[in-house]
């Protein structure tokens, strides 16, 4: 077992442990964009801690403080936000399932914002559709039961941030898995600043809660600092296969933590979404 598949399987424990840390937020009543600009704070200043502590250096060319704030929109902010929102009416788990269309966006989105040579191929189109049935069967209990299709939709659209905020780290070039990171998250912030101007008591209530500090400290900076170390080595396609997992951990996490486990048929579409990934990757690697 070589040590970037461990990476892998560890960044995917860390980050399957995410939607369970959100939605303990959200049963405490915090607000979700709070939560959103609290875990970036915390993950901001975890990575510049680590940037002292390591003696690495914050970029210096203003050039990549701006690579970093389009970055971090992509992999923090848009991300961190949508899928809080969606949280307040859909379940770790299923949040967690839906993660899992990350590499499929990937392939999908590759050829708009990367290597215009990898486009998508007739021979993968059932795959998209299978994947689709998959979506469907994974959300059928909560459409069932009258729930919105709203926070599925900001949960995919969250997934779509995150196969772009890969694609560019890679076409960008990443600026240093500490220093780097100290620089996205620092710049990121400032896309939280007119939540924080006009709700500062909810932000920094937020600050007092021990979930905020896990899901900053860990689901966000550690899991972050695994996430650009292994696009440095591998590739984004690589990298888009830890939401294979996450959602295998985060409904252990959802067991073990809130004793709830997601419906059988939830369980089906996810089987459909990752055979669904596998088909589209397949074919993709064999062209």
């Amino acid at each position: 077992m070589n040590s970037n598949f461990l990476l892998l399987i560890t960044a995917a424990a860390v980050w399957g442990s995410s939607f369970i840390a959100i939605a303990a937020l959200l049963q405490q009543g915090v607000p979700p964009l709070a939560i959103a600009g609290g875990r970036t704070l915390i993950g901001a200043l975890s990575f510049l801690v680590l940037a002292l502590t390591m003696m690495r250096p914050l970029p210096r060319d203003p050039r990549d403080w701006g690579r970093g704030l389009l970055i971090g929109l992509f992999n923090i902010a848009l991300p961190f936000a949508l899928i809080s929102l969606a949280q307040r009416e859909l379940s770790a788990a299923n949040a967690a399932i839906l993660i899992s269309t990350v590499p499929f966006f990937t392939l999908v989105l590759n050829p708009i914002f990367g290597d215009r040579a990898d486009g998508l191929r007739s021979i993968q189109l059932p795959g998209l559709a299978l994947g689709f049935v998959g979506v469907v069967l994974v959300l059928w209990p909560d459409l069932s039961a009258g729930q919105p299709l709203l926070p599925a939709l900001l949960v995919m659209a969250s997934a779509g941030c995150y196969a772009i905020s890969g694609i560019l780290t890679k076409k960008l070039g990443a600026l240093g898995p500490v220093g780097g990171n100290a620089a996205i998250f620092a710049s990121t912030a400032i896309w939280f600043v007119p939540f924080t101007a006009a709700q500062t008591p909810a932000f920094f209530s937020v600050l007092a809660q021990p979930w905020i500090w896990y899901l900053g400290v860990l689901p966000t900076c550690l899991m972050m600092y695994l996430r650009f170390v292994l696009l440095q080595r591998t590739s984004p396609a690589y990298v888009s296969q830890v939401s294979y997992l996450i959602p295998c951990f985060t409904i252990f996490w959802q067991w073990l933590i809130l004793s709830s486990v997601p419906a059988l048929i939830s369980g089906i579409g996810f089987a459909l979404v990752l055979l669904s990934v596998f088909w589209v990757d397949y074919f993709a690697k064999s062209h």
